[in-house]
């Protein structure tokens, strides 16, 4: 009885093994967290707390800025944007018949709206509750708080990435990363387009990664969507749609008929999206947006050769942090490649991803003029993602093989972080403190307000933003006539007596283009002109500069 009894349990038929539904995820391995939810469900109160407290000293170095340089717009770019902003709030638009009469506008023109429009409803909700006569200084500081807010939150995605790629507490290594980051904070309270595009850059990294860790097809069209927006806020960040296209490639790839279906209406919202959000003018108008993406295609870029290789690279190591940080991800990379169970503990894969868009965004930045280390913002978001998780895998190999250390694995990550990064956190607090200081082109502007007859003709080396109207001017009631030259040494007093120039302004920054701080000791030039004002930049933003009476004949 019994023998027959175990016969029918040996030749009873197998019980079908469940199919997991396409939507389940691919790619999780132990320890790693098996859907969206269980990923914040990884974050405990202490993770939270631990975060919390890194936004707050992000806030704290970040806000002395918010005020730099104000009441005057001393930031070029800024000042555009503003004025484009408020030329819409007012029911205009940024036409042609404007950019050809402002340079302004022209370099407005170049951009898309996203960013303009998006402080154009600021200065709308502003004016709606402090009237017509909102004071601009009001309207800057609302508009650059919002963008630390932006960057605070950038900060949150980047740790959310991280804690996707390797655990919680890389993400809170990346986190602390970018918030005492001397250069990723320079960036982050202008209310320009930098810090919105990183913001949405790392935002669309997010949900790529998402999609391909847990396909679902509308993770990775949302990803599509925050692309776009992110290019529709500045043109450089093209490259940013590869990484939602991996995400719907990498689940479709299988059933060529399935991605075809998916691709169409992701072209449509590609399509349509960029048209709405970029607008017309700033993809074919290339007589009236010069810097636009087919603008700057046909008349900067060099497709044969990476024009800007060389500087971006040497701007690039100092901003993530110098050549030890580099070494950090080196030696992490290269001990995740080398050990497989090591690997097992991180998703090496979209790690790979990152690395392939770092470099991808490096040489389409390349091929055209460098224009400051600003452009690279997601750039170095997307290193301090890289970089924590490097860190935290060199932290677990050196744990797996000391006994010792394995149950301080945390602390000896968390120790490890503060002393690469206090370095960085020293510069952040001195930078906090010289930005919270008046700006010396606010100096020279207020000197000129309480000592200049309106009307006065000044020359001023390298710019006069802070004089002129076109850029946001200064709040005094004096309309002064200033002259921008490269070098006040270079011409003749004779001349800028005939011109009815009254003052001179030297600016360190002509240095490289003869400017007077080049020829400091110039006899002739001494000889006409008297020292009325010598402004240091020691302890504040902005250049030195001196500014000359010209003696009466």
């Amino acid at each position: 009885m019994s023998k027959k009894r175990s016969q029918r349990k040996r030749s009873a038929p197998r019980q079908p093994q469940a199919v997991p539904a396409p939507t389940e995820t691919v790619c999780a391995k132990p320890g790693q967290p098996a859907s969206v939810r269980a990923l914040f469900a990884s974050f405990t109160r202490w993770h939270v707390l631990a975060l919390a407290a890194i936004l707050l000293l992000g806030l704290a170095l970040r806000w002395p800025g918010v005020h730099t340089g104000l009441p005057y717009q001393l930031h070029p770019d800024e000042s555009v944007w503003f004025l484009a902003a408020e030329q819409i709030s007012h029911g205009g638009e940024i036409s042609a018949a404007l950019a050809e009469a402002s340079p302004v506008y022209k370099i407005a023109y170049s951009y898309p709206p996203l960013q303009i429009r998006f402080l154009a409803w600021q200065r709308c909700l502003l004016e709606t509750i402090w009237g017509p006569d909102l004071p601009s200084a009001t309207f800057f500081v609302v508009g650059r708080s919002l963008t630390v807010l932006l960057n605070l939150i950038g900060i949150i995605l980047v740790c959310l990435i991280t804690s996707l790629l390797a655990n919680p507490l890389a993400g809170l290594l990346a986190a602390a990363f970018l918030a005492v980051n001397p250069t990723f904070i320079a960036h982050s309270y202008y209310a320009i387009a930098d810090t919105p595009v990183m913001t949405l850059v790392m935002l669309c990294a997010l949900l790529s990664l998402v999609a391909a860790r847990f396909p679902r097809r509308w993770y990775a069209l949302a990803g599509v969507v925050v692309g776009l927006l992110a290019v529709a806020t500045k043109y450089n960040v093209f490259v940013v749609v590869l990484l939602p296209l991996y995400a719907m490639g990498r689940y479709l790839y299988r059933d060529l008929r399935q991605l075809a279906r998916n691709l169409i209406p992701a072209a449509l919202l590609i399509g349509g999206a960029f048209w709405l959000l970029a607008a017309r003018y700033h993809m074919f108008d290339i007589v009236n947006a010069p810097y636009s993406p087919t603008g700057s295609l046909f008349q900067k870029s060099n497709l044969f050769s990476l024009v800007s290789a060389g500087p971006n690279l040497a701007a690039i190591v100092p901003a993530v942090g110098g050549p030890l940080t580099v070494g950090v991800i080196i030696g992490g990379l290269v001990l995740l490649a080398a050990d497989t169970r090591l690997r097992t503990g991180v998703w090496w894969e979209s790690i790979g991803v990152l690395v392939a868009f770092v470099a991808a965004f490096f040489i389409v930045m390349s091929l055209f003029e460098f224009s400051g280390i600003r452009h690279f913002m997601p750039l170095i978001a997307t290193m301090a993602a890289v970089w924590a998780t490097a860190l935290w895998s060199i932290v677990r190999f050196c744990a797996d093989r000391l006994p010792a250390l394995s149950r301080w694995t945390a602390a000896v990550a968390g120790l490890a972080c503060a002393l690469l990064l206090l370095p960085g956190l020293f510069s952040a607090v001195r930078e906090a403190r010289v930005v919270s200081r008046q700006d010396t082109r606010a100096i020279t502007a207020d000197w000129f307000i309480a000592n200049v007859p309106e009307g006065g003709i000044i020359a001023v080396e390298y710019d006069a933003v802070e004089f002129l109207p076109d850029y946001g001017g200064y709040p005094g009631p004096q309309a002064f006539q200033p002259a921008v030259v490269e070098s006040i040494v270079r011409i003749p007093i004779d001349e800028y007596r005939k011109a009815g120039v009254r003052y001179l302004v030297a600016d360190e920054r002509a240095a490289s283009k003869g400017g007077y701080f080049a020829f400091p000791d110039d006899p002739d030039f001494n000889a006409q002109i008297e020292l009325v004002l010598d402004i240091s930049n020691e302890g504040r933003p902005g250049p030195a500069r001196r500014i000359f009476a010209i003696k009466d004949e």
